[in-house]
């Protein structure tokens, strides 16, 4: 299977209502699936500079080392890469891992967060969820 192919072939669509309610929280705002033959995705922008990924069905521990390369691979003289949360907890019957960076230059804000939430249980209603957000990054 050739990704790039695949992945150029997504259609995205709106949520139902019901379940764009139930992702957001009861928060107002859009949430469209990006389906195709590579996985069930979920794309939910949250403001003006925060976007996260859902996939709801997923290889937890696979994509956790793929976004720790994705972190790592950025580092660089002048950029500061930093853990902030490494951790686990229990929720809705399933075990979630919440891993938490922040990168920015030289301690400089804003910067960007980058987290992944992942879960191996079948019935957590993403097992993967990745966030990008641009934040403030205290000194």
């Amino acid at each position: 299977m050739n990704t790039r192919s695949e992945a150029g072939r997504t259609i995205i669509r709106p949520l139902q209502a019901g379940f764009t309610h139930t992702i957001l929280q009861g928060k107002a705002g859009n949430a469209w699936s990006a389906s195709n033959a590579l996985g069930d995705f979920i794309v939910v922008p949250e403001a003006p500079a925060q976007c996260s990924v859902w996939a709801r069905k997923a290889n937890s521990r696979l994509s956790v080392q793929h976004f720790k390369k994705l972190v790592n691979d950025v580092k660089r003289p002048g950029l500061l890469v930093s853990l902030n949360s490494d951790e686990a907890f229990d929720a809705d019957h399933s075990t979630f891992h919440v891993l938490t960076y922040t990168i920015a230059k030289d301690d400089a804000s804003p910067g960007l967060m980058m987290e992944a939430i992942t879960s191996e249980s079948a019935s957590a209603s993403a097992q993967v969820r990745l966030k990008l957000a641009q934040m403030n990054v205290p000194k």
